[in-house]
């Protein structure tokens, strides 16, 4: 279906991580899927190439300089790259003309999303963690619409207007069935996000030799992230374990599907994926994520008793493996924590921000072809 009959163009941004990049791209197939042009604009950096690899929307790169993460000098330098990146985004929106523009974060959003919003074109901003960043806090004030996961990110947003659309999910993973333990659980996923973790690259090893040494069949397949496969193999095969190590799963549904449990960084996108599926968890946020947003991300699984989380700075190995024994060897448990962790879920996020945006561009159509509106 095309929106009011007519080809529409939609620029999408995002930047980096799989968190910023996989619900954007999820919703451009669902814009594709209904007759509408889209374009994705990224920073073309290389931790973004996996994500993309098989990814058939049109991809634009923008080099804008960074900020986040960086030291005083780099920020120095970044700073004074924005007049550039502003420029450079204003250059491209103008050249693609879309009809709406939606930001999902990462350091290309900022540029677009203003760049947009001067030239009049509508825009759109989706916050998927529940402390917003620096960057969505101030389109905020120029989008049209903004939608978020979590309402304490509205608030912290001063939007009240704000849409809690919740994170919108590829479709292969809302596909994954819901579990049914009938006995002690054996698989154990770990993910580090798309770019992996070094943190449980290097604490979750000795923490499941022990899990593997308490029973019979336990099977592990641990994602690294690009260009760690070979030390965390090494350090599987040196405590005599065995793993099954990849640097990044292509199929991450299957992965979900195979899995009794998943061991986690909480980013806003693995949240919401494992509570769209309803997956027992155990999540041990990043420490140095922006105002400890990765935590305030799990606690409501945590609260709801669909997860467990661990801090860095209380990760103490024995202790660790101890709680995942615990909860492996009782299926009861597991059972327990998988509904209620689908009961935190949402499955309808995709539809429900892709309406809101197709709205958005026919709402400016009407506005534009009003004779005197928005004169």
């Amino acid at each position: 279906m095309m929106a009011n009959g007519h080809n529409q163009r939609i620029l999408l941004t995002g930047a980096q991580t799989g968190g910023h990049l996989y619900p954007a791209v999820a919703l451009g197939e669902w814009l594709q899927a209904r007759g509408l042009e889209v374009v994705l604009v990224t920073s073309g950096e290389a931790a973004e190439a996996d994500v993309l690899k098989s990814v058939s929307i049109e991809t634009r790169t923008l080099k804008v300089g960074r900020l986040k993460g960086m030291g005083l000098s780099a920020k120095l330098k970044g700073i004074g790259t924005l007049p550039v990146g502003l420029l450079r985004a204003l250059i491209m929106v103008r050249q693609l003309s879309p009809a709406a523009v939606v930001g999902f974060g990462g350091f290309t959003s900022g540029p677009v999303v203003l760049a947009a919003a001067a030239l009049g074109i509508p825009t759109a901003i989706c916050e998927e963690n529940s402390i917003p960043g620096l960057t969505n806090r101030l389109l905020a004030r120029v989008a049209g619409k903004v939608f978020v996961a979590y309402e304490e990110a509205a608030i912290r947003m001063k939007a009240s207007g704000a849409i809690r659309t919740g994170v919108p999910v590829r479709p292969a993973i809302i596909g994954v069935p819901a579990k049914a333990y009938k006995g002690r659980g054996r698989r154990i996923l770990v993910l580090g996000g798309s770019q992996g973790s070094r943190f449980l690259n290097r604490q979750l090893p000795p923490v499941l030799k022990e899990v593997a040494a308490s029973a019979e069949g336990i099977e592990i397949l641990h994602q690294t992230g690009r260009g760690n496969g070979s030390e965390v193999r090494a350090a599987y095969d040196g405590l005599g374990v065995v793993a099954d190590v990849r640097e990044y799963l292509d199929d991450v549904a299957a992965a979900y599907s195979w899995a009794d449990i998943v061991v986690a960084r909480s980013g806003a996108g693995t949240v919401s994926e494992i509570a769209a599926i309803g997956l027992p968890a155990l999540f041990v946020p990043f420490a140095a994520a922006t105002d400890d947003h990765q935590a305030a991300n799990a606690k409501p699984l945590v609260d709801a008793g669909a997860a467990l989380m661990i801090r860095e700075g209380d990760f103490v190995p024995g202790s660790v493996a101890t709680s995942l024994i615990a909860v492996l060897s009782d299926a009861t448990r597991l059972q327990a924590m998988a509904l209620a962790s689908r009961g935190q879920g949402r499955r309808d996020s995709l539809a429900v921000m892709g309406a809101e945006v197709l709205a958005l561009v026919s709402n400016d159509r009407i506005q534009r072809n009003v004779p005197g509106a928005g004169g």
